[in-house]
């Protein structure tokens, strides 16, 4: 998806809420697996990560999805050659829960049954990634967020070679503001990362998977003294 300074893709670690996601793009890196439908911001650190978000030699992205509305539903997509999108948010209880859901998915081989290249013509090519997110403000100075997202790709080009990617996360946080200066944020996470390389041809034709499950806990303090200074505090482990 991305290199940094020199290095490589797998140096960066990108964070989806919090959580590491391993696969971050779609057909061979030309397409990004976040909807921007479903994204609040992002951060870039390729120098002086903070010690909370460390874990990769080259880079760190930090990337938070948003929440649904509160007041009304809204609903927003879109038709593209290659790929459809869709989108829904809205209350479930009015200024109390949301929800937000959001997903894409590709059609594009269409495109390569139109190429004049023989090898390009018998390629195949699927991916979609979907996102779903229920907020609950609990009072008015604690609230909790339950996301899911999924994402699938899969690639054949000809008869020579294939691969199938998923990944899958869940999150549930539940963040608070004690005071004006201290913010107690408690997040337990839990993904799949699963890989398939294909030889669909010959004597030596084969699928080859491997699969990753993590499971992660935090719980993080931030505490901001003045405008001047923040403090970050807290414990976490995550276990594969």
């Amino acid at each position: 998806w991305f290199n940094v300074r020199g290095g490589r893709t797998d140096q960066n670690l990108v964070l989806l809420n919090d959580v590491p996601l391993f696969n971050t793009s779609h057909a061979l890196g030309f397409v990004s697996a976040f909807s921007q439908d479903v994204i609040k911001d992002f951060s870039l650190y390729k120098g002086n990560v903070p010690a909370n978000l460390g874990g990769r030699a080259s880079s760190v992205v930090e990337i938070t999805s948003r929440r649904g509305d509160f007041e009304k539903w809204k609903y927003q997509g879109g038709v593209g050659p290659i790929t459809s999108r869709f989108t829904a948010e809205g209350p479930l209880k009015t200024d109390k829960t949301s929800v937000l859901l959001g997903g894409r998915i590709s059609h594009a081989n269409w495109a390569l049954s139109a190429a004049s290249d023989p090898d390009v013509k018998k390629s195949k090519l699927f991916f979609y990634d979907g996102f779903a997110g229920l907020s609950h403000r609990i009072s008015a100075n604690s609230s909790a967020d339950v996301t899911f997202y999924s994402s699938q790709d899969d690639f054949t080009f000809s008869d020579q070679f294939g691969y199938s990617w998923n990944n899958m996360l869940i999150n549930g946080k539940w963040q608070a503001l004690a005071d004006r200066k201290a913010s107690p944020v408690l997040s337990i996470s839990y993904g799949r990362f699963k890989s398939t390389l294909i030889d669909p041809s010959g004597i030596d034709a084969s699928e080859l998977t491997n699969t990753l499950n993590y499971l992660q806990f935090g719980e993080t303090v931030n505490y901001v003294p003045d405008e001047k200074h923040t403090i970050v505090t807290g414990v976490s482990g995550i276990g594969y």
